[in-house]
């Protein structure tokens, strides 16, 4: 391999690495950035049995933040951890694009469990919400 490569290679992997800072919350994957916000006052040290990491919980939610195009993905954590914890699932989604797109996966998320007949509390979120407070809340029985 030429100095080029090797040194195209060392470029990408520092370019890739993670920190020890964001590699400290689970081992290996970072934190959600919005987590902090939309977190903010509620229990975050929350870990189960296996080590799973549950972003937030609060007195009757247990509440995974994700981006709204991970919906599938925060539909099982919520699910699981809301299980493991014997709280009720909470999502938040965190919109990161037009609203039209965030209200679609919101949709997705809500008929999923009103298939399950399983309540849920899902928070729609703007990158430019502040808190957890100001953003759009649903209640499903």
């Amino acid at each position: 391999m030429s100095l080029r490569h090797l040194t195209l290679v060392g470029l990408l992997v520092s370019a890739f690495a993670v920190s020890p800072t964001d590699a400290a919350d689970n081992g290996y994957f970072p934190r959600n950035p919005y987590d902090t916000r939309f977190c903010d006052g509620l229990e975050t040290a929350f870990r189960t049995g296996n080590g799973t990491r549950l972003d937030c919980t609060s007195k009757t939610n247990a509440i995974v933040v994700e981006y709204f195009d991970y919906w599938p993905e925060a539909i099982g954590q919520a699910l699981a951890l809301a299980t493991k914890t014997g709280l009720q699932p909470g999502i938040v989604l965190v919109c990161r694009n037009d609203r039209q797109h965030c209200d679609a996966a919101a949709h997705e998320v809500e008929s999923v469990f009103a298939g399950l007949k399983a309540p849920l509390t899902l928070w729609t979120c703007a990158l430019t919400d502040a808190a957890l407070g100001d953003c759009h809340r649903a209640d499903l029985p």
